[in-house]
């Protein structure tokens, strides 16, 4: 999970806005399978 907020604070100063914004929602996908799996 750090590595995914890592990987998109990278994409965001490198000024990749696209590649942020694809990995972020990649990264809220996750969470929300994670999540779900979780209980």
């Amino acid at each position: 999970c750090i590595n995914e907020h890592r990987r998109i604070y990278e994409a965001i100063m490198a000024g990749d806005s696209e590649k942020a914004r694809t990995m972020s929602a990649a990264h809220l996908q996750d969470a929300n399978h994670r999540l779900a799996t979780a209980s």
